[in-house]
């Protein structure tokens, strides 16, 4: 497959081979960091490898390739070859990547996309990247996208919105709230258990602790917004949340426009009591963005054979960027 060619080659971000941050290695769990050419403390390409505690796919055994970066063609090949090796021998069946050991973390490479330029925590990458794992016999295993959804244009389905919101909280009684923000640590506590249980059927799921999952939304506390986090409960449990954000980098780039609003993250209870509720969700960020003056939403990261694409047909969403990660089969 090949990726599209952007006129900005910036726009996909650039590949310097930074120092690696050694606590991030060790927080992350990495098994081993392979590199390849140019001198031992700067080499031309470097990744990290996980095959301790990586699920099984199709009774396979992963290993992970992740932090991927190279500054050639000719590092990169190396790069991979080796670190196929080196998981192969670790026991690995299928090497997976770029991967930070965990679908939590980053991961996927862009590989389509238009002139838009990136948007807050999108991945980014080089435009030859995706093609050196496709020439080192890596194949796509898994297909995401993002997508906008144009607020200037009237919100489709209201009387069909009406009925559910009707349904889901007058006859239901489903609290739809705001994120407490001045209990954030005690609220993610809750939200944990739900996400926990929504997500452990998503491709290449691995659990995580609370204390990680608590950690990687701190990092967006600072510029959170409470309008646009919204908590589905229900006899006092937590049946539904979506996290949405201002775009952080479209503020930079003009500081004069309200910023798209990005759905970061959605998950509600299963079940016919429940049917709904995330197509609930997301229709009130998308009305609270046009209220307070945004002009676009972006459906952030979604993996292609999700049930939450429906929700992007019933919104015209359209997509403007996709994504891919990669595999290749190893002999044993």
């Amino acid at each position: 497959m090949e990726p599209n060619n952007h006129k900005n080659r910036e726009s996909f971000g650039d590949n310097p081979i930074l120092p690696l941050d050694q606590e991030l290695v060790k927080e992350q769990g990495v098994d081993h960091i392979s590199c390849f050419g140019g001198k031992s403390d700067s080499p031309n390409a470097r990744c990290a490898l996980w095959w301790t505690g990586t699920p099984s796919l199709e009774g396979k055994k992963t290993g992970y390739i992740g932090q991927f970066t190279a500054t050639d063609k000719g590092s990169a090949s190396g790069l991979l070859e080796q670190s196929c090796q080196i998981l192969a021998e670790h026991g690995a069946d299928l090497a997976i990547g770029p991967i930070d050991g965990n679908t939590w973390r980053n991961h996927r490479l862009v590989v389509e996309g238009s002139e838009r330029l990136p948007f807050f925590m999108e991945p980014r990458n080089p435009v030859d990247w995706p093609q050196y794992f496709i020439e080192n016999h890596f194949h796509i295993i898994a297909n995401y996208s993002s997508s906008t959804v144009d607020l200037s244009v009237p919100l489709e389905n209201s009387s069909t919105f009406d009925k559910t919101r009707h349904r889901l909280i007058e006859k239901n009684k489903i609290l739809i709230r705001q994120i407490d923000a001045n209990r954030f640590e005690e609220e993610l506590r809750k939200i944990f258990s739900l996400a926990r249980e929504a997500f452990h059927q998503n491709f290449l799921y691995q659990p995580i602790t609370e204390t990680e999952f608590i950690a990687a939304y701190r990092k967006i506390e600072p510029v959170l917004d409470p309008e646009f986090v919204r908590i589905a409960e229900f006899e006092g449990q937590i049946v539904g949340f979506i996290f949405a954000v201002p775009d952080m980098e479209e503020i930079d780039q003009s500081g004069k426009k309200r910023p798209a609003i990005i759905i970061k993250t959605l998950a509600a209870q299963r079940g016919y009591y429940f049917a709904g509720l995330g197509s609930l969700l997301v229709r009130e960020v998308h009305e609270n963005a046009l209220e307070l003056g945004h002009s676009e939403v972006i459906h952030a990261l979604q993996y292609e054979h999700n049930t939450s694409l429906k929700i992007n047909a019933r919104c015209s969403a359209k997509t403007f960027r996709r994504y891919a990660l990669f595999a290749r089969k190893l002999k044993s």
